[in-house]
């Protein structure tokens, strides 16, 4: 036997292993920006980075990933609907053409708010399909549109765009026994999202038919919060939900006994992380 360090000097030398690692903490909703900032400088961080269109992003977050150098960096953030609208406007002047077009297409098919001189920038893009995207929008050049309107909890999670109804989900905002009325949604997101709220108990998770897909990019932060606290993490630990348990398993700094738990998994993505 060689101890930890061997195990983990085999573990870091496993491709799967670190990949396993790089997207837990990619996929970290509660990430500090600046360990963001040094993951996105890994050359051996997974690829694609389409988790980076789904994590909250706050102003800083933002502004990292405009000012990337990564092209895909770029045209994954203007996709993600969290992302500061004043820092991504400055990708109108983005040297290349494609982050150009879908900073155009998203600003429209998001209904964003429109900083001022955006409009007018993009009306005389060099591209004639960003110059096409402009003049045909029904969108007035204003510098700030109106704000849509607040949606109740109850036009959340009845509304007719799954998205919606996948936020409002995992909104713990959004009353329990209106969420749980999601627990039979026809669409798999919705259905995971409900299934991972903190307050559903373990009879009610097993009891929502869902898919936990191999790659998932919406954590629930209550996880991250509680993967501290040694007698939680052990709870989660020992959940039948394998996606609460793939989440603990990205968390850093588990206890040793939770560890243990989780290198027992049934489930090898557990195993592995």
């Amino acid at each position: 036997m060689d101890g930890p360090g061997g195990a983990l000097a085999r573990a870091a030398a496993d491709g799967d292993v670190v990949d396993g690692w790089l997207r837990g903490l990619a996929g970290n909703q509660v990430l500090p920006v600046e360990m963001l900032a040094r993951l996105l400088k890994f050359n051996e961080l997974p690829v694609p980075s389409f988790w980076l269109k789904y994590r909250p992003l706050d102003a800083a977050a933002t502004e990292l990933l405009v000012a990337s150098p990564q092209i895909q960096h770029r045209l994954d953030v203007t996709e993600n609907v969290t992302a500061d609208v004043d820092v991504l406007a400055r990708l109108v002047r983005d040297p290349e053409p494609r982050v150009r077009f879908v900073y155009a297409v998203m600003l429209f098919e998001y209904k964003r708010p429109i900083p001022a001189g955006v409009l007018e920038i993009l009306a005389q893009d060099p591209e004639p399909k960003i110059r096409r995207i402009v003049g045909e929008s029904e969108k007035p050049p204003v510098a700030v549109q109106e704000p849509p309107p607040v949606l109740t909890a109850e036009q959340r999670v009845t509304h007719p765009d799954p998205a919606v109804r996948t936020k409002a989900a995992a909104d713990p905002e959004v009353p329990t026994v209106l969420a749980l009325r999601l627990a039979e949604d026809p669409d798999n997101d919705v259905r995971l999202a409900v299934s991972m709220r903190e307050e559903v108990t373990e009879e009610q998770r097993t009891a929502i038919p869902c898919e936990v897909w191999r790659q998932f990019w919406s954590p629930p932060p209550w996880i991250a919060r509680q993967a501290t606290d040694r007698e939680a993490a052990r709870r989660i630990a020992r959940s039948a939900h394998v996606g609460l348990r793939r989440v603990l398993a990205a968390q850093p700094r588990l206890a040793p006994g939770v560890v243990a738990l989780l290198a027992a998994d049934e489930d090898e993505w557990v195993r592995r992380t």
